[in-house]
């Protein structure tokens, strides 16, 4: 219910550090073979039916960074999140994200043998829930407490900025991409009337920032 705690955050930061950490003690061999077993193959997905790894890709991560970067924007995103809409509510867009997110990726990949880990889809459709549902509430995913909209679109500069620099090769940006529209649309199914407020609100903002950082701020060209 809306009001309670941040049990599934939690419980997500918790499992996919603890699966992280029995992977790095697993024999190469079979670190590989549970991999295989866990991640999203888009190939697999449709030769072997694998679509329990629609679900399951999202909780495994290639690094100590990678981890860390999507837990921590998690447990900030989670815990504004979670107490408001409900665990139930908030999973379902959550994991449902991440599904479709992967679900996109293969769709459009078919034959691609590369393996899809980490949870950065269900994370960008949690962005899109912070940014459009809740653009006042405060948030200190960037330290700092911010508003929700401006850590969100934040969160967004920062993956715009990646893509340019080409800061993280190997990192399958397109999912981010479907993640954040599928959680979009999950906002607007759990209240339209507010997520499009949200909508407009985040135009306005990020209007207001761009005309700031490019036109008003003193030194700049």
């Amino acid at each position: 219910m809306p009001g309670g705690r941040s049990s599934f955050t939690h419980a997500v930061v918790i499992g996919c550090t603890a699966l992280y950490v029995a992977l790095v003690f697993l024999p190469g061999a079979s670190r590989m073979e549970l991999v295989g077993l866990l991640g999203l193959k888009p190939r697999w997905l449709w030769s072997h039916g694998m679509y329990h790894t629609l679900l399951s890709y999202q909780f495994l991560h290639s690094s100590i960074q990678h981890l860390a970067g999507n837990m921590f924007t998690l447990f900030y995103l989670g815990r504004a999140l979670e107490p408001e809409l409900g665990s139930l509510r908030f999973s379902a867009i959550y994991l449902g994200s991440g599904a479709l997110a992967g679900l996109t990726h293969a769709l459009l990949h078919p034959s691609s043998n590369t393996v899809l880990i980490g949870a950065s889809g269900s994370i960008f459709g949690a962005i899109a829930l912070l940014i459009l549902l809740m653009p006042f509430k405060f948030t200190s995913v960037f330290i700092i407490p911010l508003p929700g909209v401006v850590a969100g679109l934040g969160l967004l500069a920062l993956e715009a900025l990646t893509i340019v620099a080409s800061a993280q090769p190997g990192v399958a940006h397109d999912v981010h991409l479907y993640g954040f529209i599928a959680g979009a649309l999950g906002a607007f199914a759990l209240d339209f009337d507010k997520a499009f407020k949200g909508l407009v609100i985040a135009v306005m903002v990020a209007l207001a920032l761009y005309l700031w950082v490019f036109h008003l701020s003193p030194g700049m060209v």
